[in-house]
């Protein structure tokens, strides 16, 4: 079995050595991370101190990490997990049947990049842990989460086709996870979920078995969620892919110790993403490298929290709506949608679409955390689709109400923290008339403190040792290096241009490489044989410019 310490130590080995002298790892934060000598952690604990690293700008978490870059072809075709491109990817996918409704991710965490790998002759799918996070609930509720569970799993998958298998190890005593299996013939032919686990608060089983279909006449290729998948953007290697199936068909069976028979083989509709992305220092650009170091210095150390909510109209229409937000949204604000895609019922997909507000009108308080659990969502102005799409403002001027169906719809991810994502419920604006399915996230909406103290527990750490992740900042002390760094590319930039200034200037006076420079002709020459009086050069006023100062 994989020693999942040692290969996490020997990552953070392999950071410190060979990453760049011109951006340095911090290396308090790397010594926090790092397990004793005669330590032996859970691989929930490694997993979690995988995610704790690649969630903060001063661990260089990347290195070794392979860049990212634009997709081609059909979607489906990157079904398999992209070990090695960034630590994490993920599967997400929701069902609404009604009666029952569930949410299911398994994240890829890769807790040691190719190289370190290929040292211990290890492969990327067996020496990686796996996320499994997972909710679900009856109509109204109550909702069941699965507890924090990163374990070690199987995972085979054959890239030609997409056909995939994973399979879970739950042998960890003290495990809530019964078993876990998440198999596909290919991506086309659809997805089979089969879960299990122990309710903590009741100590019975909860499961969900399920079987996910892609819309065979409009969505069996995927889509992408932005040109070449990357969504929003990706940028000198980072950045992340993102395709999906927005409109699958499921037939779920949903048990509950408060719903023995909340669904049973019932047919709803569904979602599913494709995701993974890569984050930390730039590729291929040592100056823009140096940049971003000095910008991280000094950027805010917030989270980024976001609304992550999808619409699948009964009109045939899908949309999947993110926002970015400053903080816990309370009742009554309202926030303009910034990033916008639809799903058109020809298969045709709109990216960017604008003129969408949402609203809150209803919260819930969880453990201190207000989470929105009914939106407005109002199509306000020119969506701004291209001019060929038959599908330009087929909704502007409507409004929607979105709404939470199945209780409280906490889930805790890979990295120890709790997300609200739940599936929901799409009505007219005035809340009465069905309209339709969608989904509900609230993405990090915690205090930052209260964010990074679960992570580090998760990750084993004290409460001492994860206060130094709250500053999500490379500090000052990485400053002295890029200054060094951005002086000395100034003068290899400078030099040859100032050099080149001078030499044009002595040129125009009329000297000549290796001659004496003569007086221009006058009317009258001198005798012949008779020198020209000879004039000194001019001085030139032209310095080279210093570098910056600090």
């Amino acid at each position: 079995m994989t020693d999942y310490t040692s290969l996490f130590r020997k990552r953070l080995e392999y950071t410190r050595e060979h990453s760049p002298w011109y951006s340095p790892p911090s290396q308090k934060l790397l010594d926090t991370l790092t397990p004793a000598d005669d330590a032996s952690l859970t691989p929930s604990q490694v997993g979690s101190r995988a995610l704790l690293m690649g969630n903060h700008v001063a661990t260089n978490n990347n290195v070794g990490y392979t860049e990212l870059e634009k997709l081609g072809g059909a979607a489906k075709d990157h079904t398999c997990f992209q070990f090695g491109q960034g630590q994490q990817g993920w599967y997400f996918l929701y069902g609404n049947v009604g009666t029952a409704g569930f949410t299911f991710m398994l994240h890829r965490i890769d807790v040691a990049p190719g190289a370190v790998l290929a040292a211990q002759s290890a492969t990327a799918a067996s020496s990686a842990l796996y996320g499994i996070v997972a909710g679900c609930g009856a109509r109204d509720g109550p909702w069941y989460t699965l507890p924090h569970t990163v374990v070690p799993g199987t995972y085979t998958c054959d890239a030609s086709t997409g056909a995939l298998d994973f399979r879970a190890t739950t042998a960890a005593t003290g495990d809530a996870l019964q078993s876990c299996s998440f198999t596909s013939a290919g991506a086309a032919a659809g997805f089979v979920l089969s879960l299990s686990w122990l309710d903590p608060a009741t100590a019975q089983a909860v499961s969900v078995d399920m079987t996910l279909v892609p819309a065979a006449s409009v969505e069996a290729d995927g889509d992408y969620n932005g040109e070449g998948g990357c969504y929003p953007v990706c940028l000198y290697g980072l950045g992340s892919l993102y395709w999906s199936y927005t409109r699958p068909a499921v037939t779920a069976t949903v048990r509950t110790p408060a719903s023995p028979s909340a669904a049973v083989d019932a047919v709803g509709t569904g979602w599913f993403d494709s995701q993974w992305f890569n984050n930390g220092l730039l590729y291929g650009s040592w100056f823009y490298q140096v940049l971003t170091g000095v910008s991280q210095s000094l950027s805010s150390t917030e989270p980024t929290r976001w609304t992550w909510l999808t619409l699948q109209l009964d009109d045939g229409y899908n949309y999947m709506l993110a926002t970015f937000v400053p903080g816990q949204l309370q009742t009554g604000e309202t926030t303009h949608v910034n990033v916008a895609n639809r799903y058109n019922p020809d298969g045709t997909v709109d990216l960017g679409v604008k003129g969408i507000d949402t609203t809150v009108t209803a919260t819930t308080v969880i453990d201190g955390v207000t989470y929105p659990t009914r939106y407005t969502v109002s199509f306000v102005g020119d969506d701004e689709a291209p001019s060929t799409s038959a599908h330009r403002n087929v909704h502007t001027g409507s409004s929607y109400t979105l709404a939470a169906g199945f209780g409280d719809g906490i889930v805790i991810l890979p990295n120890g923290t709790a997300n609200w994502e739940s599936p929901g419920f799409v009505l007219d604006e005035a809340g009465t008339a069905s309209k339709g399915t969608g989904f509900l996230e609230a993405n990090q909406f915690q205090v930052t403190s209260d964010l990074v103290r679960q992570a580090a527990a998760a990750a084993g750490l004290t409460e001492a040792e994860g206060e130094l992740f709250v500053d999500n900042r490379r500090g000052s002390g990485f400053w002295i290096w890029p200054l060094v760094a951005v002086f000395v590319a100034l003068v290899l930039v400078t030099l040859p241009v100032v050099l080149l200034v001078r030499a044009a200037r002595r040129d125009r006076h009329g000297k000549r490489r290796g001659e004496p420079r003569t007086q221009p002709q006058a009317a009258a020459q001198p005798p012949t044989g008779q020198a020209a009086p000879s004039v000194a050069p001019p001085q030139s006023s032209k310095q080279v410019p210093a570098g910056p100062g600090s």
